[in-house]
This record gives C-alpha cells, sequence and structure tokens, in this order.
C-alpha cells in the first residue's frame, strides 16, 4: 500500500488533482495527477528516488527536484504532462 504525503495543488479548471506519493517501501516520493470525476490516476515523475515537487497555481507546470542514491540532486522544469522544459 501507497501513502499520499502532500497535496499540492488542482489544475486551473479544479479537474485535476496533484499529489506526492510515497512508494511501498517507503522510499521514493514520486508526483501523481488524479482526475477527480474518474479517479483516474497518472504518474508525473519517472525518475526513480525521493522527488520534491511544487506546481504552480494555474496547474501547467511543475518545479521538480529529486535525488536516489546514484544521482546527486537534479531539478527540473516540466508540464504537469512530465515534458521536460528545462534540466
Amino acid at each position: 500500500k501507497s501513502d499520499v504525503t502532500e497535496v499540492l495543488g488542482f489544475n486551473q479548471t479544479k479537474t485535476t488533482v496533484y499529489y506526492m506519493q510515497a512508494s511501498e517501501d517507503g522510499l521514493e516520493r514520486q508526483l501523481f495527477a488524479a482526475e477527480v470525476a474518474t479517479g483516474k490516476i497518472t504518474q508525473i515523475t519517472r525518475n526513480k528516488g525521493v522527488h520534491t515537487c511544487s506546481v504552480s497555481s494555474d496547474g501547467v507546470y511543475v518545479l521538480d527536484s529529486y535525488s536516489n542514491i546514484t544521482t546527486p540532486r537534479r531539478t527540473t522544469l516540466m508540464k504537469t504532462d512530465g515534458v521536460v522544459i528545462l534540466k
């Protein structure tokens, strides 16, 4: 079972909620999006590790900072659909 650790916000129309979720073993934190009406869940961040994310107030952009045992902290600007804008 995975736990939601933080709710980060909604998109502009309030139809999608963005949240951080811990992995089952508790060693990772990933960003997910859930459609409010259908409950469909999409994982946004993909790199293994602990992610710390901020979602823009309009729900369009994500500032993602992450690291893991082999990767020093990296920060990425992306859209909430996962498309990387700036590494």
